[in-house]
């Protein structure tokens, strides 16, 4: 990777930041009964929601730029004016850099399988909801999105 390609994919991933609160903001706003306090993103993308697939696709491009934040962490690759390639890291030579770029791909990879697997229904308003989803009664898209959701928390976290 070479440095231009390392500062593209800290743009990218700030744009679909940009992006992914746009679209939460604006699919919220249309959403009937949706309240941006007491309620997830995850519900705008929920099966009974007005328009799934903007949020869903916002979710899973928020995940993506988690990823390309990890890989513009990777060293760059810069020509010197002898044309020797010589590695430039963005962040010292230690292991903490593996295990930065390892953290900031776990937390994408953890939001685009939460914007791949959509809750069947509103968790935090629905009674009736809530209760089969304690009772397992649910999809298993909703037990994979709230657990890839609880692994972005962790390795977000940890970041």
């Amino acid at each position: 990777m070479n440095r231009s390609t390392g500062r593209s994919l800290a743009w990218v991933a700030i744009a679909a930041q940009l992006v992914f609160v746009l679209a939460w903001v604006v699919a919220g706003a249309l959403q009937d009964g949706y309240s941006h306090l007491e309620q997830g993103v995850s519900e705008l993308g929920a099966d009974n929601a007005e328009y799934p697939a903007v949020m869903n696709a916002a979710i899973v491009m928020l995940g993506l730029s988690f990823v390309a934040l990890g890989l513009a962490l990777l060293p760059v690759l810069h020509v010197a004016t002898n044309l020797r390639a010589v590695l430039h890291p963005v962040l010292p030579r230690r292991p903490a850099r593996i295990v930065a770029v390892a953290l900031f791909a776990g937390s994408g990879v953890g939001i685009v399988l939460a914007g791949v697997f959509p809750v069947d229904c509103w968790l935090a308003v629905d009674e009736g909801c809530e209760q089969r989803f304690e009772e397992g009664q649910l999809s298993w898209q909703t037990y994979a999105h709230v657990w890839s959701s609880f692994a972005f928390d962790i390795f977000f976290l940890l970041t």
